[in-house]
């Protein structure tokens, strides 16, 4: 499975200085570290999906001695290391352009991985059940989409869910964090198991 892990993140070779440039462009206008960590991770993980479909590389895992469980659990796992990637990279990008850390910045890291958490939780099994059927850009769309709304959607129901909690002895900051981050792992691993039977499942063409 290590080999499988090794291929996500070589497969992007130089792509990789393609992605650094954009997330430096997008920290240069000022975007939130939520969106640019969620948006360029989504970007990493759609584009391996891509490479693979192009390559038709289905059929060249499955003929090597790699059970499907594995194939899904390598790209599960790829997933939260781009997201780790993309995580210290942006942090590292916006202590270089602003010469300092916001004390508030620890919010904006949870938010950018609980959305991609999320937002890939719901995609990557599509990905796997309309794999082989040349509809990539749709759910890549699908993904960008989600990650959108999603960004402005955390925002509110963040502030909303602040104003209505207060104890003195906890947080509220930490109360929604904790909720949100139960809710993001459950959802995760919902979708990583739902992945594994859709691809045991799945016939490869």
């Amino acid at each position: 499975m290590l080999q499988l892990i090794k291929k996500d993140i070589m497969i992007h070779k130089l792509s990789w200085l393609l992605y650094l440039g954009m997330l430096v462009f997008f920290m240069l206008f000022h975007k939130d570290i939520i969106f640019v960590i969620a948006l360029m991770s989504a970007i990493v993980i759609m584009n391996t999906f891509y490479f693979e479909e192009d390559a038709n590389g289905h059929k060249l895992w499955n003929s090597l001695p790699f059970t499907r469980n594995e194939i899904v659990h390598a790209r599960y796992i790829s997933m939260l290391i781009f997201t780790c990637i993309m995580t210290v990279v942006t942090v590292l990008v916006q202590f270089g352009l602003a010469g300092s850390l916001d004390s508030s910045l620890w919010k904006e890291l949870f938010g950018g991985i609980f959305m991609i958490l999320l937002a890939g939780g719901i995609c990557i099994p599509l990905f796997y059940y309309f794999g082989q059927q040349r509809i990539v850009l749709f759910l890549f769309v699908l993904f960008m989409l989600l990650i959108i709304f999603g960004v402005h959607a955390f925002y509110y129901v963040y502030e909303f869910f602040i104003g209505g909690f207060s104890s003195p002895l906890v947080p509220a900051d930490m109360i929604v964090i904790s909720i949100g981050t139960v809710v993001a792992i459950a959802c995760y691993l919902l979708s990583w198991i739902l992945s594994i039977r859709i691809y045991q499942a799945k016939e490869i063409i």
